[in-house]
């Protein structure tokens, strides 16, 4: 593995960079290349702190480090899960054990928000720090069967139903604004739906796709496999509940209702109503949709 580090900028401590690597995987060089902030500090102020913490490798490949002092690795290419041990032996470094015995001592050498970089015996990677940083989870009360098999879920509620879960899931009177997706009105928003997914206490947040609100009424949901989908959307004033109308053509006569029932710092947590016209096995009634919870995450205006 080969790192190049250009510095771009400085300011007071911090440090704009320009980042290149290179590897050879299954004997095909591959490279990255990336900009990110750094912090300078001295080396022993960066405590490695990794206590119910998930890490993500440039390949995808996850570290789950769990406060107990276990550890289980995520091989996401072959699809299989290693246990292992970690154990702090200095403010900055750790000792990793892997499932065969063999160790790594690894040292933070910086980090910036999301971006650890680790060297692991003395070879620098950067990481992801994917880690769920909410304390709250969703409320599942009222949400309605999924079948994966289908791709579709196995029962539906009505919009009463919904509204019931939405009241007893909801937390000193949380609810959405306008001005939490307009700013002042005329600014454009733009939100991430998380997934988490989580071994033991360790709990990463995936996110699935991204979803803007402009301030004329319309937006679209944006994901990286199947594109960008389109709707027109409205906040009621009174409930804050957001209704969305799909107007992408292959999904007509869709609608999604949230709102939100908790607020744990940049995260919401919400119910959904999903009606999705293309579900057939069985279809939805008169009045029933999808009863879902979820987390979403308010990336800025823009």
């Amino acid at each position: 593995m080969v790192n190049y580090w250009a510095l771009l900028d400085t300011l007071d401590n911090q440090w704009s960079i320009k980042l290149f690597e290179e590897e050879i995987i299954d004997e095909v060089t591959q490279a990255w290349i990336w900009a990110d902030t750094f912090v300078q500090k001295d080396i022993g102020q960066l405590e490695f702190y990794l206590d119910d913490v998930v890490l993500k490798e440039y390949d995808d490949n996850l570290f789950f480090f769990h406060s107990n002092g276990s550890m289980t690795y995520v091989d996401n290419q072959e699809n299989e899960e290693y246990g292992g041990y970690w154990s702090q032996t200095s403010i900055d470094t750790i000792l990793v054990t892997f499932a065969d015995t063999s160790t790594e001592n690894w040292t933070l050498v910086a980090k910036s928000e999301y971006d650890w970089t680790i060297a692991r015996d003395g070879f620098n990677e950067t990481f992801e720090n994917v880690t769920y940083m909410g304390s709250s989870y969703p409320c599942m009360d009222g949400d309605s069967d999924w079948n994966d098999a289908l791709d579709q879920p196995d029962s539906y509620g009505t919009l009463s139903e919904y509204n019931t879960a939405v009241n007893g899931c909801r937390v000193n009177d949380n609810q959405f604004v306008l001005a939490d997706f307009t700013g002042n009105g005329n600014e454009t928003s733009r939100w991430q739906i998380i997934d988490l997914w989580g071994i033991d206490n360790a709990v990463m947040a995936i996110i699935e796709e991204e979803v803007v609100f402009y301030s004329d009424g319309t937006g679209q949901f944006e994901t990286e496999d199947e594109g960008n989908f389109s709707f027109n959307w409205l906040i009621d004033d009174v409930t804050g509940q957001v209704a969305m109308q799909i107007t992408h053509p292959d999904l007509i006569g869709a609608v999604d209702l949230w709102d939100k029932v908790n607020q744990d710092g940049d995260y919401s947590l919400i119910k959904t109503f999903w009606l999705d016209p293309t579900w057939s096995n069985p279809a939805p009634g008169e009045d029933e949709a999808e009863i879902a919870s979820g987390v979403v995450r308010f990336v800025g205006f823009e």
